[in-house]
């Protein structure tokens, strides 16, 4: 009798130990995650309840997200048709990375230790209820670089929350400040005169000497920017005034650039570098070209001017330094009618006077309707004679069962 009690003790105590087994299994089964790739970011999806957080793509790595520098963080991501919420950040999600902004839904209320890094300057928090967060960043210098955006209710909430009250906070009411980036450019906005630049990869890099500042190129891999002149971040529209420092510089692979009429100004080594860049229109709005902003843009061969005024060259740099803004480019310099001389005296222009000269035509054709037997052009179909070097050659060439006269000056040839 003794031993079968000792027996069903042991069978209980064994079937206790298998139920707490079952149970520690089936809390690991509700962990387990599964990591993919959903747009530019990596999540580790948990089926059993549905949720997922954003993670790293390499940890410890400054290869960690390289190419993404701004961040929208969905409230909901889909995959292989299930939906999941998105409840957190996992802890160094973005470290190593240059992202410069992050947009950070409602759904999320946990955000891991070191989820940033250096290089942030803006944080737009959707969540009404500040999210459970560890130590932001590693290093607490970076906490002053960085704005945080949040509704406007919430605001005195978030400045008593542990580590986001270390942010400097604003109202996402109100237009943004900050680095961004829409499509394949990155902008510098300020949310007090809605104005943008456009600036380098590495935003947060200001470049030193005559290197850009980093060893990699600004945009490695673009072939053509077409700046808008103007960008909308957050439900603002911001002007693009300016072309910033090192914005292009290094650029390899670019070989077209669009600068639209609303930049005023062209930084310091903006396009040094670009030597797939053969032509570039500077328009009319410019007013400032700074120090070698297109130097050793070798293959450089036409820069036109859009402007009646010279824009102003300064190839001095903070330090009194001298810098050719068109530094061993072999360029010619095709201006508006009517305004060699005042480029050929602008004291800026000076050393470029043998190289400044009216743009050549290039082809047009005017087809006209024949009535009664004559073809009359009027006064808007003839350009203003500038170009001296090139002949403007004007040619017939009559439709089939139609046949070449004369022109009003009586000459009877056809071209």
């Amino acid at each position: 009798m003794k031993n079968l009690l000792i027996n069903r003790a042991l069978a209980a105590k064994k079937k206790k130990i298998f139920t707490l087994l079952l149970a520690v299994a089936a809390s690991v089964g509700t962990m387990f995650a599964e990591k993919v790739k959903i747009g530019d970011l990596y999540y580790n999806l948990y089926s059993p309840n549905g949720t997922a957080s954003v993670t790293y793509e390499i940890l410890d790595s400054w290869e960690n997200y390289v190419g993404v520098y701004a961040v929208n963080i969905p409230s909901t991501v889909i995959y292989q048709g299930s939906t999941y919420v998105v409840t957190s950040i996992e802890s160094k999600a973005f470290y190593g990375t240059r992202i410069t902004s992050v947009i950070i839904p409602n759904s999320v209320t946990n955000i891991g230790q070191y989820a940033f890094t250096m290089g942030l300057s803006i944080i737009i928090c959707n969540a009404n209820t500040p999210p459970l967060i560890a130590e932001m960043f590693y290093n607490s210098y970076w906490y002053s670089l960085v704005t945080l955006y949040v509704p406007s209710a919430s605001i005195n909430l978030y400045k008593n929350a542990e580590q986001w009250g270390l942010l400097n906070i604003k109202s996402n009411d109100e237009p943004i400040s900050g680095t961004i980036q829409i499509d394949s450019l990155r902008y510098i906005i300020d949310g007090t005169n809605r104005t943008a630049s456009v600036t380098s990869a590495y935003g947060w890099c200001t470049g030193s000497g005559h290197s850009p500042c980093d060893e990699n190129s600004a945009y490695p891999t673009l072939q053509i920017a077409n700046i808008p002149g103007t960008i909308y971040f957050n439900n603002y529209s911001y002007t693009v005034t300016s072309i910033g420092d090192f914005a292009f510089s290094a650029c390899p692979n670019l070989s077209s650039v669009t600068i639209p009429n609303s930049v005023t100004s062209i930084g310091q080594f903006a396009f040094q570098y670009c030597t797939n860049l053969s032509s570039v229109v500077i328009p009319q709005n410019v007013t400032r070209i700074e120090y070698y902003a297109f130097a050793e843009c070798r293959n450089l061969r036409n820069v036109i001017l859009e402007s009646n005024t010279p824009p102003t060259l300064h190839p001095y740099n903070e330090d009194n330094y001298h810098g050719d803004i068109f530094y061993r480019c072999g360029c010619d310099f095709y201006v508006p009618c009517g305004t060699l001389e005042s480029y050929e005296n602008e004291e800026s222009w000076s050393s470029y006077a043998s190289r400044i000269k009216y743009k050549p035509y290039p082809s047009y054709t005017i087809n006209k309707k024949a009535e009664n037997g004559y073809i009359t052009t009027s006064s808007t179909d003839i350009f203003t004679m500038c170009d001296t070097e090139h002949p403007v050659i004007c040619t017939a060439n009559p439709d089939r069962g139609c046949y070449f006269v004369r022109w009003a000056d009586g000459n009877t040839r056809s071209e």
